[in-house]
């Protein structure tokens, strides 16, 4: 799983601007590495775009992403995973009529021996052996829409740790 490569993280002054429109001003937030949070508010309040911006998949037009006091340019969801920054997100970002190993090889360029189905399968079933929990996989099922919410949220965490 990947680890975070700080012991803080503060975000500072972030803005984020679509054409004329403002979606985002003058936001901030901190943590402390090993701290899970949950960012809640209003629909439209910028928390999505504020978690955008962290993990890379946009680019903020104003503001400072700071690691262990020293900013940090993330600028593409690579950037911030090499740092140990994750989401899960609200929507689960996987094809639902993928199996389970299926949606883990979407991404497995960067780990090549994770392209075979069955090596995929088998490395998820260990990790979830690991932490307790019992999954029955092959290669075809079970189908990714079949399964429960948190069965859904731990495949896309195992993905993310992963560097998926």
């Amino acid at each position: 799983m990947s680890q975070a490569n700080f012991q803080t993280l503060h975000l500072r002054g972030l803005c984020k601007r679509f054409g004329e429109r403002t979606v985002l001003e003058n936001a901030g937030f901190e943590l402390n590495s090993g701290e899970v949070h949950a960012l809640l508010g209003e629909n439209g309040a910028g928390k999505s775009t504020l978690m955008n911006l962290l993990t890379g998949v946009y680019v903020p037009d104003q503001g400072d992403i700071v690691l262990d006091g020293q900013a940090c340019s993330i600028r593409k969801p690579t950037d911030a995973t090499a740092q140990g920054i994750g989401m899960v997100h609200q929507h689960y970002r996987l094809v639902e009529r993928f199996s389970v190993a299926e949606n883990l090889i979407l991404a497995a360029d960067r780990s090549p021996e994770l392209q075979r189905l069955s090596v995929a399968a088998k490395t998820l079933q260990a990790t979830a052996e690991q932490l307790g929990l019992t999954l029955i996989l092959t290669h075809a099922l079970p189908i990714f829409r079949w399964l429960n919410v948190s069965v859904r949220k731990f495949v896309r965490s195992w993905r993310w740790g992963h560097g998926y």
